[in-house]
């Protein structure tokens, strides 16, 4: 029986470790909020890492559109070690970028949350979506604790700038039209939102199945090899 119970927990162990290393191999989500502002007002825009990220070194940029947007200001984010080496500047060359870039030789980033904040100002003659896009530079400095290569997917940044000939025509004869096009949006995101959900839902039901049948598999093998011993021994 004492046999019985260490082969189970040894089971166990390797079925916690499978578990861990597909979790594991999910890649790093930098995303960056979207928003709408009125020309000649400043909007502050958030850079959101995933939990459990375990970023230690990093140098991304966010790429913004100079003709409709002017670099006010940066802050880094709540979750940042203290004492890392952080930097953020407003980088102006063949195109206009915000980077950021952090270094800790002793912890990681692990928690969810804001790895900065950039203020910018719609220029008063600017109107309609501009895009903001989060690049990384230099991959290979993308990495853990353990000077790993991370992977990461980006979720961009839209803009709507709102100029003054946008606001006299709110108010007139489009409205309507308007209206009937939120309607219509927000009756598509939610059904984005529902099938995403739907679709997350199934991939654990299947991920708990194959973990399941594993287990189940590997404790006939078990029992198979316990039974086949015990007739030898008769």
């Amino acid at each position: 029986m004492k046999k019985i119970i260490s082969i189970l927990i040894t089971v166990l162990l390797i079925i916690s470790s499978f578990s861990f290393v597909v979790f594991a191999i999910e890649p790093v989500t930098l995303s960056l909020t979207s928003s709408e502002v009125y020309a000649g007002d400043e909007i502050t825009l958030n850079l959101y890492v995933s939990g459990n990220s375990d970023i230690s070194g990093a140098t991304i940029d966010i790429n913004y559109d100079a003709t409709k947007l002017e670099f006010v200001s940066a802050k880094e984010g709540a979750i940042l070690d203290s004492k890392a080496n952080i930097s953020i500047r407003n980088m102006k060359k063949d195109s206009n970028y915000v980077r950021f870039t952090y270094l800790s030789t002793s912890s990681s980033i692990i928690s969810e949350g804001i790895l900065m904040s950039v203020t910018f100002k719609a220029l008063e003659s600017a109107s309609g979506e501009t895009d903001l896009t989060i690049s990384i530079p230099h991959p290979d400095d993308f990495i853990s604790i353990d000077a790993e290569e991370l992977n990461y997917e980006t979720v961009n940044s839209k803009v709507k700038i709102i100029g003054s000939d946008d606001v006299i025509e709110s108010t007139t004869e489009e409205s309507l039209t308007n209206d009937e096009s939120i309607t219509e949006d927000n009756v598509e995101n939610i059904i984005d939102t529902e099938n995403n959900e739907d679709n997350n839902g199934k991939d654990i039901i299947i991920y708990i199945i194959l973990v399941s049948a594993l287990f189940i598999g590997i404790i006939f093998i078990i029992i198979g090899i316990i039974m086949i011993v015990k007739k030898k021994k008769l």
